[in-house]
């Protein structure tokens, strides 16, 4: 059995407002019990973690916590992730196709209180395609660009 270790980061650039990601998306600590079958685990927004098949959790992860600030004062926005399904990349650069994060869990819309503050989380659903494929041990790590418009 592989013990690994997730974090997803998400970087922004948003003219003239600010974006805090703190903490970031982590799937914990997963150990892959059959390479041979498949498996997923899902961190929630709000509901906590699961995981099922081959992925067993070995200490929880957690979503990540975005904090949106000096934007306009009452104002809809529209927020995007790009390029999902994306691999992961082990600590020592190579890719990991059979870890696949396929899915971020995250409000399309949000609306900035009387000050151009507004607040939400991140989760995401990981898969795993066994067929004998191996992973790395160690940490996984992917970058995914954000878009908020409004």
């Amino acid at each position: 059995m592989r013990t690994l270790l997730w974090l997803l980061t998400f970087p922004s650039v948003v003219a003239a407002a600010d974006v805090v990601i703190d903490p970031t998306l982590s799937f914990g600590t997963i150990a892959i019990s059959n390479y041979q079958q498949n498996g997923s685990m899902t961190v929630s927004q709000s509901t906590g973690v699961k995981a099922s098949g081959s992925l067993l959790i070995v200490s929880a992860g957690h979503p990540a916590e975005v904090s949106l600030s000096n934007f306009p004062a009452s104002t809809q926005l529209a927020i995007e992730f790009l390029a999902v399904p994306v691999s992961f990349r082990s600590d020592d650069g190579s890719t990991q196709d059979a870890l696949r994060l396929v899915k971020l869990e995250h409000p399309s819309t949000l609306h900035t209180d009387a000050v151009g503050n507004a607040a939400f989380h991140v989760g995401g659903v990981l898969q795993f395609e066994g067929q004998g494929h191996l992973v790395a041990d160690g940490g996984q790590q992917v970058t995914i660009n954000m878009t908020i418009s409004y």
